[in-house]
């Protein structure tokens, strides 16, 4: 498992060398999660991570919003490879789905990708993890991905408001 975080880590500084935006796997929690037995757990080290990402996140001086934004991308971004058997892998992709979504980046395809991986990775997510996931894929063009998961939203979701939210963006869709 060692090597094979180590063999993605040098990937996605490769990848962040030549984009300038860091980048992660589609399947690295998913392969090590399954390599791991699925287990999850509170890392020390993947908290203290996890907190240093959060105060960039949140800190709304406009001078420095962008900045910290992409030094918190960075750092979900690490936590991820670095500890996929955290209990804070879900809450990253989420908060990776609102950067990438973010003025600052707009990245559509990518936020909806982070949102549907929360979703993936903690079935019982508070966050609202799969609406926003079908959102960033209706404004990424992806109307088959978005109603899928509208769909889904609409059938299963806790909150009865994103429920309906999801049926009401199915009929603007046209799609049952």
């Amino acid at each position: 498992i060692q090597a094979k975080l180590k063999a993605v880590s040098e990937e996605a500084e490769a990848l962040k060398a030549r984009t300038g935006i860091p980048a992660l796997q589609a399947s690295t929690v998913e392969a090590y999660a399954g390599a791991l037995g699925g287990k999850v757990e509170s890392v020390p080290e993947a908290d203290q991570l996890f907190e240093q990402a959060e105060a960039f996140r949140k800190d709304l001086d406009p001078f420095r919003r962008q900045p910290n934004l992409l030094k918190a991308l960075d750092i979900y971004q690490s936590l991820i490879l670095k500890f996929p058997q955290s209990d804070k892998v879900d809450e990253c992709a989420y908060y990776l789905g609102q950067i990438y979504a973010s003025s600052y980046i707009g990245d559509w395809a990518k936020a909806a990708e982070y949102y549907e991986k929360c979703a993936l990775w903690n079935h019982r997510t508070d966050k609202d993890a799969r609406f926003r996931s079908a959102e960033a894929y209706e404004k990424a063009r992806n109307r088959e991905k978005a109603a899928e998961l509208y769909r889904r939203t609409a059938k299963d979701d806790p909150s009865s408001e994103n429920r309906e939210a999801a049926k009401e963006r199915l009929q603007r869709l046209g799609t049952p």
